[in-house]
C-alpha cells in the first residue's frame, strides 16, 4: 500500500501524451494523498481505490492526487495556511505539465479551499504559466468543503476531538475567519465570469468518537449542508459522515451510487462542454488596453489627460481606468482582470499614489510591476508632483522628472499631455500624429502659418494681411516655445529648435521683434 506523502502523484494514465485531460483529487483537514480516497486495505476483497478507479473509467484522462500538510493541531491562521498550501500546489502542477489541457478537480474539505485560493491569487500574478492552468480549469468538485471561515473553524473544532488534537487552535481559526470569507467572495466573483461546471456533495451523517468504557461520543456534522454549499452548481445530499463521503466502494452502495458514478458523471460531462469552448478557454487574453492608475487626490490631472486620450478615435475605446467599474461591482476582481488585459499602464506619480496604506499599491502598482518585468507590460509615469518615485525609478519618466504637472504653465500643460499622448501610441502600436505641422504652407508671406489642430481652421488666403500673418507666427512661437520647454525627446526637441528659428524668422519679415 502506498503510503501518504506531500507532493503530486501519479495515479492513472498520467504517462499518456495523448490525454484529453487531467483530473486532481486534493484532501482536506487531517487527511492524505491516499488514505482519504481509499476504502478498506489494499488486498482486502473489498478494498476500493477512487482515483484509481476513476483512471480505470476514463482511460483517457490523467488522474492525480495531491498531498500536503493538513494536521488537525497547529494549523494557525487559516487564511496564510490556505494561501501557502494554493501557491505550492500550483508550482508542483506547473513543473509536471498540469495546465496544457482540460482540468478537473474532485476535493475534499479544505481541499476546496486550497483550489479556491489558488484561482484567486492567479488573478493577481503576472505568471503566465499559472494563469494559463486556471484558466484549463472546467470543472471542479467540492465533499464537504466548509466555504465560510467560521464553518471552517467548525469543521476543525469537530475532526480534532473526532482524531483526539488539541483545540487551542480553533479560537484562533474563528478570530481569522474573515480572509475565508473575502475567498470565497473573490471565488464567486471570479466564477460569474469563468462559469466552470461545479457540483457540491454534502454529508448528512455526524462523526461518533469511540470509548471503550462509554458508548459512542456523539460529535456533529462536520460540514452542514449550508456550510457545504458554494451558492453555484448543484449540491447532493449523501448518506455519509465527513470521512466516508469520499470513499465510495461497491460495498457500500448508498455512497458508491451516488458519489462514484454522480462524480464520474459530472467530469464525463464537464469534458464534453469543454470541447466546445477550448478555443476561447485557451486563449489568452489580448493585452490592448490602456489602464490609468492613479490616485483619487489626482483625479484634476487624470481628467485633463483622459480628455486628450478620449478625443483620439483609435484610443477611445482602449482606455480603462476606475470609473468604468459599474455600481456594486466587485473591483477586487474588475481591477485585476482589465491589469491582465493592459498593454500599457499610465501611472500619474504623487505622494498619494505612492502611499503605502493606499489600496492600489497592493492591486494595481504591485502586479502591474511584476508584469513589466515577466511579460512585457509598458509603464508610462510622470510626475503630478514632486515625490519619492523609486518604485518606478527603473523606467524612464516620460516627462522630466524636474518638472512635474503642477508646476506647469496651462501651455505646458497641453504640450506634456499631447506628448504622453503620442507615447501611448506608438506603445500600442499606432504612428504618431502630427503635434505639430513641420512648417508654413508654402503660400505668400503674408499667409497665416498652420497652428494647433484647434486652430486648423485659420484662413491660409494668400492675401490675408501682414498684421494677422504677424499675430499668428507669434502665437505659434509661444506655443513652439512651451512644447520645447517639456520635450524630452532629442529628435523632437531639434525638430522644434528649427521651427523655433523658422517662427522668429517670419516675425521679422513681418516686422515684429524676437
Amino acid at each position: 500500500m502506498i503510503p501518504d506523502s506531500e507532493g503530486l502523484h501519479e495515479i492513472a494514465n498520467t504517462r499518456n501524451a495523448a490525454r484529453k485531460a487531467d483530473i486532481v483529487f486534493v484532501h482536506g483537514l487531517g487527511g492524505g494523498s491516499h488514505s482519504t480516497w481509499r476504502y478498506g486495505e489494499e488486498g482486502d476483497s473489498d478494498h476500493f481505490f477512487w482515483p484509481e478507479e476513476v483512471g480505470k473509467k476514463l482511460p483517457n484522462c490523467g488522474v492525480w492526487t495531491f498531498g500536503y500538510a493538513a494536521g488537525i493541531t497547529s494549523l494557525g491562521n487559516p487564511g496564510m495556511i490556505i494561501e501557502k498550501r494554493a501557491g505550492n500546489f500550483a508550482s508542483q502542477m506547473v513543473l509536471a505539465g498540469l495546465g496544457e489541457r482540460p482540468l478537473v478537480f474532485i476535493t475534499h474539505s479544505m481541499g476546496g479551499l486550497v483550489v479556491k485560493s489558488l484561482i484567486v491569487a492567479t488573478q493577481l500574478t503576472a505568471d503566465d504559466a499559472r494563469k494559463r492552468l486556471v484558466s484549463n480549469i472546467v470543472g471542479i468538485v467540492f465533499c464537504g468543503t466548509p466555504h465560510r471561515g467560521s464553518a471552517f473553524a467548525f469543521a476543525a473544532g469537530v475532526l480534532g476531538a473526532f482524531f483526539g488534537g488539541s483545540q487551542a487552535h480553533v479560537k484562533e481559526m474563528a478570530a481569522n475567519a474573515e480572509p475565508l470569507d473575502l475567498l470565497h467572495d473573490h471565488f464567486l466573483a471570479w466564477h460569474r465570469e469563468h462559469p466552470v461546471a461545479i457540483e457540491s456533495y454534502a454529508e448528512s451523517i455526524g462523526l461518533f468518537r469511540n470509548r471503550w468504557y462509554r458508548r459512542p461520543l456523539p460529535l456533529g456534522i462536520v460540514v452542514p449542508r449550508a456550510s457545504a454549499n458554494p451558492g453555484a452548481g448543484l449540491i447532493r445530499d449523501v448518506d455519509a459522515d465527513h470521512l466516508s463521503l469520499v470513499k465510495p466502494s461497491p460495498a457500500v452502495p448508498a455512497i458508491y451510487n451516488l458519489v462514484f458514478h454522480g462524480v464520474l458523471k459530472f467530469v464525463e460531462n464537464a469534458l464534453k462542454l469543454a470541447e466546445q469552448r477550448v478555443p476561447s478557454v485557451l486563449a489568452a487574453p489580448a493585452r490592448d488596453l490602456v489602464y490609468l492608475s492613479y490616485s483619487s487626490d489626482d483625479t484634476h490631472w487624470h481628467r485633463g489627460l483622459r480628455a486628450v486620450l478620449d478625443a483620439d478615435p483609435d484610443l477611445r475605446d482602449r482606455i480603462w481606468d476606475d470609473t468604468k467599474l459599474a455600481k456594486a461591482s466587485n473591483w477586487q476582481f474588475e481591477i485585476p482582470q482589465h491589469l491582465e488585459r493592459a498593454a500599457v499602464l499610465v501611472i500619474f506619480a504623487s505622494p498619494a499614489y505612492f502611499d503605502r496604506n493606499r489600496l492600489a499599491s497592493q492591486w494595481e502598482m504591485a502586479p502591474a510591476l511584476q508584469a513589466e518585468r515577466n511579460t512585457g507590460l509598458k509603464i508610462v509615469w510622470f510626475k503630478v508632483s514632486h515625490c519619492d518615485y523609486s518604485p518606478v525609478r527603473h523606467i524612464q519618466s516620460t516627462l522630466p522628472v524636474a518638472c512635474p504637472l503642477d508646476e506647469m504653465s496651462e501651455g505646458e500643460l497641453r504640450a506634456a499631455f499631447a506628448g504622453i499622448h503620442q507615447v501611448i501610441r506608438e506603445l500600442v502600436g499606432l504612428k504618431r500624429q502630427p503635434i505639430l505641422p513641420t512648417s508654413p504652407p508654402t503660400v505668400s508671406q503674408d499667409a497665416a502659418p498652420p497652428h494647433r489642430p484647434e486652430s486648423s481652421n485659420i484662413s491660409t488666403n494668400r492675401t490675408a494681411s501682414s498684421s494677422n500673418a504677424l499675430a499668428l507666427w507669434r502665437e505659434r512661437l509661444a506655443f513652439l516655445e512651451e512644447a520645447e520647454a517639456v520635450a524630452v525627446d532629442p529628435a523632437q526637441k531639434f525638430k522644434l529648435k528649427h521651427d523655433i528659428a523658422e517662427a522668429k524668422a517670419k516675425i521679422r519679415e513681418h516686422g515684429g521683434d524676437t
